[in-house]
């Protein structure tokens, strides 16, 4: 079971690396909200499990620890959005910086579902398909975001109302802006 979810894992890294590593710098200005994108991964047993790269960051949660913790259906919550809830008037920018030691999307969905990686939607009892088109998460470069990386959403052309963003590789990284008119 580890082995094909190290694979599901390395794939993924694979796919992101592919669609090369996207960085976008802040355009920042007068009215932005800013969210971290987090992790705590261990490079030593994450890069163990998954190739070298594969987690970067300063972490102590190890591989091992994370699949637990989907085992039992209660992610580790040192992966997250922060926060997880804002409000932005329309025209403000969502500045986004990954802070965590992996690869992360910040990918809008219409409702919180299943990710891009099949063995953790089965670990964490997701079906379906995917919440959102992987293809477009993984090379948008304003939202697909590798470790150090700050990506610029503007929500000018949102609607008002609620909108949803999730992590497509980590599932349960869930977020919430609500986008208000002046």
């Amino acid at each position: 079971m580890k082995r094909t979810i190290s694979a599901a894992f390395a794939a993924a890294i694979l796919v992101t690396l592919a669609a090369g590593q996207p960085t976008v710098a802040s355009e920042g200005g007068p009215r932005h909200r800013h969210i971290e994108v987090q992790d705590d991964c261990d490079p030593t047993t994450f890069n163990a499990a998954l190739g070298e790269g594969a987690c970067v960051g300063d972490g102590d949660t190890t591989f091992d620890e994370l699949v637990e913790s989907l085992l039992e259906r209660d992610p580790d919550g040192h992966w997250r959005n922060h926060p997880d809830e804002t409000r932005v008037r329309a025209g403000e920018s969502l500045v986004i910086t990954n802070t965590g030691g992996e690869f992360h999307t910040f990918t809008e969905v219409a409702a919180f579902g299943a990710g891009c990686v099949a063995e953790i939607n089965d670990l964490m009892g997701l079906v379906g398909p995917p919440a959102a088109d992987c293809g477009a998460a993984f090379t948008d470069a304003r939202t697909a975001l590798p470790p150090g990386a700050t990506g610029t959403l503007p929500t000018h052309d949102m609607t008002a109302g609620v909108h949803r963003f999730m992590c497509m590789i980590h599932p349960w990284m869930h977020a919430t802006v609500e986008v208000r008119r002046r």
